[in-house]
């Protein structure tokens, strides 16, 4: 299967006239006039391209200038190709077209982070994990946020400390509806960023027919339903 992908985008790569990025473009070391570094968080407002999604990334472009008029006939005249591309790798560069002729290098944040609101709705319990014992010593900064505020309101708590490999708890009285997680190394680089709003409950309303009865003035069927509430999460 792997060989039969393999024939596929090679196929794909060859029939998009090999636009500039060939292997004697690679083994020249030309791999761009310019570069650029960038760090796309988790929380990132940005469409940017990420094949570690799951990651935050530090990120550096190696690329060069680019006539958009031509880019743009070259995406149209290579659809088909394109196409194949994303189907078979999950990578739109119709979407991304900065992406052609361009080298990356992508450095993830290899962080995890679990959260759980106590039943008691006094706190909750935090806890991160460093997949490769990669970031000793890094700085958190944890804001918990209710109502969905924003920062600027008293409707927030801002807790820091030092990465811990056990779970912490934090009994500030409330179960967050937002939770801000910004991680630093030990140089005060930012290496993890995130932004999520917290689901805290789901109720279902279901409506069951029980019967069905047969108004004896207008013939008319009429159907009796029982409603139930169902509460999945709390």
């Amino acid at each position: 299967m792997r060989e039969h992908h393999g024939t596929r985008i090679n196929i794909s790569i060859h029939q998009i006239t090999n636009y500039r990025m060939t292997q004697e473009h690679c083994a020249n070391d030309n791999i761009g006039k310019h570069s650029e570094r960038f760090f796309t968080s988790l929380s990132s407002k940005l469409d940017e391209f990420n094949p570690l999604n799951l990651y935050p990334v530090d990120s550096k472009v190696y690329y060069d200038d680019v006539d958009l008029q031509d880019l743009e006939s070259f995406i149209i005249n290579n659809a088909k190709s394109l196409n194949e591309i994303k189907e078979e790798f999950g990578v739109d560069i119709k979407k991304y077209p900065y992406i052609l002729g361009s080298f990356f290098e992508f450095i993830p944040t290899r962080i995890f982070i679990d959260f759980k609101g106590f039943k008691d709705s006094n706190g909750f319990r935090y806890d991160i994990f460093d997949e490769f014992n990669a970031y000793p010593n890094s700085k958190v900064k944890l804001t918990a946020i209710l109502n969905n505020d924003n920062e600027d309101s008293d409707n927030h708590e801002i807790f820091e400390f030092t990465i811990s490999e056990n779970p912490l708890e934090f009994n500030c009285g409330y179960i967050p509806d937002r939770l801000k997680t910004e991680i630093y190394d030990s140089n005060g680089k930012v290496i993890y960023e995130s932004d999520y709003s917290i689901l805290k409950s789901i109720n279902l309303s279901l409506h069951v027919k029980q019967r069905s009865l047969k108004d004896k003035q207008t013939d008319e069927i009429i159907d009796v339903y029982s409603t139930n509430s169902v509460e999945i999460i709390k």
